[in-house]
């Protein structure tokens, strides 16, 4: 186990495989989030352009748990920083954001109105995260749990958005994949290089640009509701 953690993790004078990665990204992270914001345009534009194309339904999925995880990392860190200790709430939190997934979920189904209401909130909910670096160290507590709970909220809301766009079961199944892989990768990125390297305003603009699609959907969800309404 000493072995496997030293090639790994390494230490001070020998960096192992994971330390040597985050250094290299680093040294490099300007170039790679230049990289990312291009494509990330590319493929948003692609999307808004193909709405209901299987490719573009599954990277919204995938862009969904990417942000869920996201945003609990970020307020997670705000939190251990402010407070410092997180270990005797975490669950608390975890179960506020999975609570309100479920609220937004049920919620978000049918609801166009409320569902566009869920996501443009979650927009703001990464700057108002932000925020509490300026706030009272007593009011960290109740305001990281709203946020947690508004956040959750927004990611179930954009499920039931994109269950309403797929027409089989299969695609259910597909669009849950897509999602737990887009919450792995965004663990890995916020916890490893987004948070500790890029810092908190990076983070900020990349889980706000991430709800820009979901929004947009929402938007045209409700215009070809309205058009189609009999007068």
């Amino acid at each position: 186990l000493k072995l496997r953690s030293r090639i790994i993790s390494g230490d001070f004078e020998s960096p192992g495989i994971c330390a040597s990665a985050i250094e290299w990204i680093s040294g490099k992270l300007g170039m790679l989030l230049a990289i990312f914001s291009a494509i990330y345009v590319f493929v948003l534009v692609f999307r808004m352009k193909s709405h209901g194309h299987r490719f573009s339904i599954g990277f919204s999925s995938f862009e969904n748990g990417f942000y869920a995880m996201g945003v609990n990392i970020m307020l997670l860190f705000i939190y251990q920083n402010r407070c410092g200790m997180l270990y005797k709430d975490i669950a608390a939190m975890a179960a506020v954001f999975i609570a309100g997934t479920a609220v937004g979920a049920c919620c978000g189904r049918g609801r166009r109105k409320t569902n566009f209401a869920a996501l443009a909130l979650s927009a703001v909910v990464p700057a108002a995260g932000m925020a509490l670096t300026q706030v009272p160290v007593f009011l960290i507590m109740p305001a990281v749990m709203i946020l947690l709970f508004a956040a959750g909220v927004s990611v179930g809301a954009a499920y039931s958005l994109l269950i309403e766009k797929t027409s089989k079961t299969a695609d259910t199944s597909s669009l849950w994949a897509y999602e737990m892989a887009g919450g792995a990768l965004g663990g890995i990125a916020f916890s490893l290089f987004l948070m500790p390297l890029a810092g908190l305003a990076v983070c900020v603009l990349v889980l706000t640009f991430m709800r820009l699609y979901p929004i947009i959907l929402s938007m045209k969800n409700i215009s070809m509701y309205n058009t189609r309404k009999p007068a």
